[in-house]
């Protein structure tokens, strides 16, 4: 949702990392503003010569490092995130799939149970067709 990608922004101040600054609702609609930024994502750039890819990636692996400090992940890192700037560094974008790591650990615990569940409902109707 919106707000819990501004929320994820909102507490992050980093250079390689697109800033947020304000978040409201127009009617229904939701929004937040953000850092306007110039450039081209990577996609658009590949393919690249290897040492600028490898000053790319620093700049996507220190801004990585920040969220992962904050217990957070981006789960959608992609050439299509990541902005080469006009000066020549880049910033990492587009936040909407962000989760905290609790999250993550309390929906893989909730997709466990329901295997567990269905494994055992399944293992339960077999016994009760005379199988193994």
């Amino acid at each position: 949702s919106f707000m819990r990608e501004y929320h994820a922004l909102s507490g992050l101040r980093h250079p390689r990392i697109i800033e947020v600054y304000d978040y409201g609702v127009d009617g229904d609609a939701p929004y937040y503003t953000m850092e306007l930024l110039h450039g081209h994502d990577l996609n658009e750039l590949s393919p690249l010569p290897y040492r600028e890819a490898c000053s790319y990636l620093r700049d996507v692996a220190s801004s990585l490092a920040l969220l992962h400090d904050r217990r957070l992940l981006h789960r959608d890192v992609s050439p299509r995130n990541v902005r080469r700037t006009s000066n020549g560094r880049c910033k990492l974008i587009d936040f909407g799939a962000v989760m905290s790591f609790l999250n993550i650990y309390w929906k893989l615990q909730a997709d466990e149970r329901k295997y567990d569940a269905e494994h055992d409902a399944a293992r339960q109707a077999k016994k009760r067709e005379g199988g193994r």
